[in-house]
């Protein structure tokens, strides 16, 4: 796994922070170009968004931002970071191999381009988020918490997405909301809500591995249509595997993916 980029923290609970650190963040908006420094803003005049089409430009952002890239966000504290690396084998992930990234050294950094020029910015986000392979596997809320730090349309973009949870028999009642733990959504059915609100997404896989399988399976086997009538709201990708530790029965006729028996019944073998 080679690094291409560590991306400072963003903290959720505060908006006005997120504003003022988005120019940090590769999946955030630039900073606005403010009326005082229009007169010599660079971002106004750039050449190459004056003289070469659109068609050529899109030829160029995708030839420079297209990569077998994967994005690894996670959460730290109530901080949400994400480490940009490439992966070769694309089985291979884990909740925990983002520590192995800031180990690594930095190879490529597109940010200061998409911060050259708004206009390069907004061309050059939506075949960002298309072709970047996004990786939640961090915590059950890290899917739903990304959500709301981007805009929605570019949140519609993603179209590659892994998630391997390490689940135990609270995970099924887990609150939508972990600072309220009286709240009645859970957040299991909120992760397969927030899948099927990406509507460009093509390519999905999903893994649970239980913390102790002698100890859970029979929590999980015994809500099997708790588990799995979720999984139902996710139509769109083409390729969509769901790899679950145990027997689903005649369950795997109603759901939407191919339902993968995994070898690995225990998260940490």
């Amino acid at each position: 796994m080679t690094l291409l980029r560590t991306i400072p923290p963003i903290v959720s609970s505060n908006r006005g922070s997120l504003v003022q650190r988005a120019k940090r963040f590769v999946f955030g908006d630039p900073k606005p170009i403010t009326p005082n420094s229009e007169r010599d803003n660079p971002q106004l005049s750039v050449l190459l968004l004056h003289r070469l089409p659109f068609e050529i430009r899109s030829q160029i952002w995708n030839a420079y931002f297209y990569s077998p890239a994967t994005v690894k966000v996670h959460i730290v504290g109530y901080a949400t970071q994400a480490a940009e690396c490439l992966v070769e084998d694309q089985q291979s992930f884990h909740p925990k191999s983002h520590l192995e990234c800031h180990r690594l050294k930095q190879k490529r950094d597109r940010l200061n381009l998409l911060l050259t020029c708004k206009r390069i910015y907004f061309e050059c986000a939506p075949l960002l988020y298309e072709t970047t392979m996004f990786d939640f596997s961090s915590t059950l809320y890290t899917i739903s918490n990304f959500r709301k730090l981007i805009p929605a349309h570019h949140f519609a973009c993603i179209s590659q997405v892994s998630i391997l949870i390490l689940a135990t028999w609270k995970t099924l009642a887990a609150p939508a909301d972990k600072e309220n733990e009286n709240g009645q959504t859970r957040q299991w059915p909120l992760i397969w809500e927030t899948l099927a609100a990406m509507t460009n997404l093509r390519w999905l896989r999903f893994e649970v591995r239980l913390v102790s399988y002698d100890s859970y399976v029979g929590v999980w086997v015994k809500n099997m249509d708790e588990a799995l009538r979720p999984v139902k709201m996710v139509t769109k990708p083409s390729h969509f595997e769901l790899i679950l530790p145990f027997d689903v029965g005649d369950w795997a006729r109603e759901l939407p993916c191919q339902v993968v028996r995994s070898e690995n019944k225990d998260a940490w073998k």
